[in-house]
């Protein structure tokens, strides 16, 4: 513990720390996006897009049946199951959504959803003896700043379910949520990714992988990922200038569909793209 080390603090979130690695100032935005509209930044609004939607779907259905085996020993009904997808995936899009070429439509959604859950079911659901589900832990840093993550599914361990076109690097985020665990009295012993891959609907849904992450190295870069932010959003808070965050006009990501800076006051660096 320790004192405050400025005067707004801040809330972090584990699955913002990869990000951190591809673009510091893309990460400050959305992990404080009112610090920066304080200093005088306009920012962007950001669409709905359809992956983090299937996305946010696919784990509503998956959290239903490891909380019934959790409370019955058993898995959910599968109809049942699907049906908590499928209202969660048109409550995430309510306000509007943008598809994609992978998911053009609500319909072709609905139906990835479905066989995202279906592969979980058959492959990979009889193998987890869950013990707790989307578990919110909180936990005060050293500066005074918040962690704040919740682990899809828990059981010596992290498990974390992601669905997407493409494969990433987690092992921040989920050394983050080893370390909260920890902090919290409930050492984790392995940190497992289940990875379903969002592909067309036309194309065969490939099996799930599953990505084992190395524990005390997960949580070393995660710990280093979260001070270095720290320290910058110290700076920026005190100097005023978003030059302090490094701006990766490279990344896949640099752009008005996943950057709340992009091409903004706060972002200069990204005008001429």
């Amino acid at each position: 513990m320790g004192g405050l080390a400025h005067k707004m603090a801040i809330v972090i979130r584990p699955s913002s720390l990869p990000g951190w690695s591809d673009c510091q100032l893309r990460t400050a935005a959305r992990t404080a996006p009112q610090m920066f509209l304080d200093l005088g930044y306009e920012l962007r609004q950001l669409p709905q897009r359809a992956g983090p939607a299937i996305g946010t779907a696919t784990h509503a259905a998956v959290a239903f049946t490891m909380q019934c085996k959790i409370d019955t020993g058993e898995s959910a009904n599968q109809t049942e199951t699907e049906q908590a997808g499928l209202e969660a995936l048109s409550k995430s899009i309510e306000h509007g959504v943008e598809w994609d070429g992978v998911s053009p439509n609500f319909n072709t959604a609905q139906k990835q959803v479905l066989r995202h859950y279906r592969v979980f079911r058959l492959h990979l659901e009889d193998d987890l003896r869950p013990r707790t589900v989307e578990r919110r832990i909180e936990k005060l840093t050293k500066r005074g700043n918040t962690l704040s993550g919740q682990p899809d599914v828990t059981d010596d361990g992290v498990m974390d379910l992601k669905t997407g076109v493409a494969k990433r690097v987690n092992g921040q985020q989920y050394g983050a949520y080893a370390l909260l665990l920890r902090a919290d009295g409930d050492p984790v012993s392995h940190i497992t990714e289940d990875y379903i891959k969002r592909v067309a609907i036309d194309k065969e849904q490939p099996l799930p992988e599953q990505i084992r992450y190395d524990v005390a190295l997960s949580e070393r870069i995660a710990g280093a990922t979260i001070l270095d932010m720290e320290r910058k959003f110290e700076e920026f808070e005190r100097d005023g200038d978003t030059m302090i965050f490094s701006a990766n006009t490279g990344s896949m990501l640099c752009s008005d569909r996943w950057c709340l800076a992009f091409k903004t006051s706060a972002c200069p660096m990204s005008v001429n793209k």
